[in-house]
């Protein structure tokens, strides 16, 4: 937990919940004893001149390790590979003011390096500080988490290869996947101290992390380049080169030609191959190749490929790409194709048991009984998961028309024999179809079979829709334009994998022609059957302005706050990939009525990478004058649930986002002050559960069932926080979500936020599943996806221009206006599914 996070004082914790059947659990922690009486001592370690890469700081502290050994290696300390060195006692002589020590660093080709290690003593941690924590009786953790953390991380990390807090040891075939492209899936674990109620655990989870493949630049070009041969790589075009650069600059790589193995970063590549790039030695002119067969006696396979440059720009370095060797362990952080997350999941996902059975190896693998490291700092972690007791809620109940009413089971249930609350009818729309004949056959079949099962739900088909083929993507923009503004939607049939294809239309319908749409993909026309026209019916239905499903007969004391006197809320934000400096979108979503399901919406453009919505203030403000304007109600209390925060992030959250609410009540009207319960949901957590019983697990993967929730054992004794598993994992083991509540006037109860929460996974109104977040959140999550896409393309209908932006992804303020302006007439009028459908 950083400092910002504890400054905060988070709403301490009820009394646990009590309502649901109890399941007896096993969690993917172990608990951990230590010495409450043992002092860490902390110090800082800098290095002059300064040293760039951690490869580098690593090596240089193990020179200063063997170097001192009296001074240093002899107390056992560990080294967090940065600048932080922990010891079980003093480390003699280095107290605050500090200590230098003078190394020799061999550099490239045995070249020494001198250094200077500063050595300075910065804080002494106390354990039984901790043993307070742990026990409520102190609401800060200190750097103790930190510390032990490394301790029981510090001998894997010195052979193996380290991630953040994740470890990849030895590759194999059970636990590397080659994806194609260069890329592989490596399969490793992640571990980390965790702090419960009364107790400290080991969290260790499988984990799974696209790498770069270690080979030769030249088997990487051809494998990246869609499995060319080597001869085809010789005749790379322009595009190609381009390509490599952008997926391979600054990748290091190894050279073995020479006396000494070298390692550079790769900086470009050359459109001349080795035969005809020349420089020049000394008064000579003299070619690439001739240059490598004079020097190092080696006769090119390949001198008609292209050549790499290396290293810095103002020394160019070419290499044939035969000589270079991809460096092992190199993190692959850009997007990876639809292609390769498929085979990744494929390979990783594993059925509950199976993740069980691998998490237990690990831990034996680790055998921190036998780590020295450990034993001097006196941690103890046992070998077995932490037991809890878990409650298993009851699903929500739903009703269709008339007196249907219908009771979900393991997470699902179906449309079989029910209509919609409230249906919409089909007088004017068009079915626009992308490479298609107008007269196709399958075509054809899709709108007799949709025309004649949707009536079952409670969709009439009054006309026929038109039929319009389109085969290029600039007839999409000309087709809209001309449609006539009253048609209610166009279906739309698109061919797999034409995400531009998609983005296109839904630019052209979002924004300018005002029109819904819903797409289909060209190879489910065949499965016409009443299933999938249902689940076609759920989105259009909602895109006609209908009601699919509202809660069943349920108490307010079972499942509370679901009226229009509470406004939910769900916010999330949306950034570009890892290495693009594209805005980023703020996406608020607010109740019509939370429970039927409808909600307005609200969205804002904000500089690439920012996390906090600073307008939440005038988001929230548009939003309940659109509530009070329909049901003429103001909200006695507003709930939020607030996505994709880190921990590190909670006292930003509430200094920006959860004051932006109470600016926003105020300018509403001086004295509205409505009670607000702001909620954190979190999905990237490595809390894992499976049933001590297998009875009492649920479908093929062998899942904890839905509506499971903990809120003992492994969480805080100060924070009101629980984990729920709202859904049923079909493939994998389940993710549960956590919420953690961080702010709380309502003064809910742990058993009344907890049924409210899986009340809300219930009523995501475009599937018949329960899902694993509240509806609102997930609904803010699918606006922000839905807007990314139209700004990919704004500006052109050809699907690969993008929005003009500064190199801090600052959004032009007149693109930005008219975007929000045009999307209003759409957010707060007449269609509330518009972009949740």
């Amino acid at each position: 937990m950083s400092k910002q996070s504890e400054m905060i004082v988070l709403p301490k914790r009820p009394s646990s919940g009590q309502v649901g059947r109890r399941i007896a659990l096993l969690a993917n922690h172990y608990a951990v004893k230590f010495n409450p009486r043992l002092v860490i001592y902390h110090y800082d370690v800098t290095i002059e001149p300064t040293v760039i890469g951690k490869d580098d700081i690593t090596r240089a502290y193990e020179v200063l390790a063997q170097k001192f050994r009296q001074e240093i290696a002899q107390a056992q300390p560990v080294f967090d590979g940065s600048r932080n060195l922990y010891s079980s006692s003093p480390l003699a002589d280095i107290d605050s003011s500090g200590k230098t020590f003078d190394i020799d660093l061999e550099g490239f080709g045995g070249k020494m390096r001198q250094l200077k290690l500063i050595i300075k003593q910065v804080a002494i941690i106390r354990l039984q500080k901790l043993i307070d924590y742990l026990s409520g009786k102190e609401d800060e953790i200190g750097n103790a988490l930190q510390a032990m953390d490394i301790v029981l991380r510090y001998l894997k990390s010195k052979s193996v290869t380290t991630v953040g807090k994740s470890i990849f040891s030895r590759q194999t075939r059970d636990t590397v996947k080659d994806l194609g492209s260069g890329h592989i899936a490596w399969i490793g674990y992640y571990q980390s101290l965790h702090p419960g109620q009364g107790m400290l655990t080991l969290n260790v989870d499988m984990v799974s992390t696209a790498f770069y493949q270690e080979c030769s630049l030249v088997e990487f070009c051809c494998s990246f380049l869609g499995g060319i041969q080597i001869d085809r790589l010789a005749s790379a075009s322009d595009a190609d080169l381009a390509r490599l650069k952008r997926e391979l600059k600054g990748r290091r790589v190894e050279t073995r030609h020479g006396p000494f193995k070298r390692k550079y970063p790769i900086t470009d590549f050359t459109k001349i191959d080795s035969r005809r790039l020349m420089f020049n030695l000394g008064d000579v002119e003299i070619s690439v190749e001739k240059y490598i067969y004079q020097r190092y006696g080696i006769q090119l396979q390949y001198p008609r490929l292209f050549c790499v440059q290396l290293g810095k720009a103002i020394k160019k370095i070419f290499l044939p790409l035969e000589l270079c060797f991809l460096l092992p362990a190199q993190r692959y952080m850009k997007k990876l194709a639809d292609r390769e997350v498929s085979e990744m999941i494929r390979f990783t996902a594993k059925p509950a048991a199976d993740r069980k059975r691998v998490i237990e190896s690990l831990i034996d693998q680790a055998d921190f009984k036998a780590d020295p490291y450990a034993r001097k700092f006196e941690i103890e972690v046992n070998n077995r998961m932490v037991e809890i007791t878990g409650r298993v809620l009851k699903p929500l109940p739903l009703k269709y028309s008339g007196a249907s009413e219908v009771q979900p089971r393991n997470g699902r249930w179906d449309l079989k024999s029910k209509q919609f609350i409230e249906s919409g009818q089909l007088c004017n729309w068009i079915v626009m179809t992308f490479g298609l004949r107008k007269n196709d056959r399958d075509v054809d079949q899709f709108i007799s079979s949709f025309t004649r099962f949707s009536s079952s739900y409670g969709i009439s088909v009054a006309r026929q829709p038109n039929i319009v083929s389109v085969f290029d993507i600039k007839e999409i923009e000309y087709n809209f334009c001309s449609y006539d503004p009253k048609t209610q939607i166009v279906v739309v049939i698109l061919p797999y994998g034409r995400n531009d294809v998609y983005a296109e239309v839904k630019r052209m319908s979002d924004v300018y022609a005002m029109i819904p749409t819903q797409c289909v993909l060209s190879k489910n026309l065949k499965k016409c059957n009443p299933q999938f026209v249902g689940n076609l019916c759920l989105k259009i239905n909602l895109k006609l302005g209908g009601i699919n499903t509202v809660v069943g007969e349920v108490s307010p004391n079972e499942v509370p706050y679901l009226d229009k006197e509470t406004f939910i809320v769900g916010a999330d934000v949306s950034h570009s990939g890892r290495n693009e400096m594209k805005p980023s979108i703020a996406a608020v979503v607010g109740s019509l009525n939370p429970a039927t399901g409808r909600y307005y919406s609200n969205v804002r453009i904000m500089p690439a990478r920012q996390e906090m919505i600073v307008p939440m203030d005038e988001m929230i403000g548009e939003l309940l004058k659109a509530h009070f304007n329909t049901v003429s109600i103001k909200p006695k209390r507003i709930i939020v649930y607030r996505d994709g925060v880190s921990d590190g992030q909670f006292a930003q959250v509430i200094e920006t986002e959860l004051q932006g609410i109470h600016r926003a009540c105020r300018q509403l009207e001086e004295n509205y002050k409505p009670s607000i319960t702001f909620v954190v949901t979190k999905k990237r957590h490595h809390s894992r559960f499976f049933c001590k019983n297998q009875r009492d697990s649920v479908g093929h993967a062998g899942n904890i069932p839905p509506g499971t929730v903990i809120d003992n054992g492994i969480v805080s004794a100060q924070k009101h926080e629980f984990y729920l598993c709202s859904h049923l994992g079909i493939q994998g083991t389940s993710r549960p979500t956590h919420y953690v509540v961080l702010h709380d006037d309502n003064h809910i109860s742990a058993d009344h936020l907890q049924q409210l929460t899986y009340a809300l996974c219930h009523l995501f109104t475009r599937c018949t599943t329960v899902v694993s977040l509240p509806a609102p959140t997930y609904y803010a999550h699918l606006l922000a996806y839905r807007f990314r896409q139209i700004l990919n393309v704004w500006g052109g209908s050809d699907g690969n221009s993008t929005i003009g932006s500064d190199d801090q992804g600052i959004i032009d303020s007149s693109v930005n206006e008219k975007i929000i302006e045009s999307m209003k007439k759409r957010l707060f009028f007449g269609n509330y599914g518009l972009f949740f459908a």
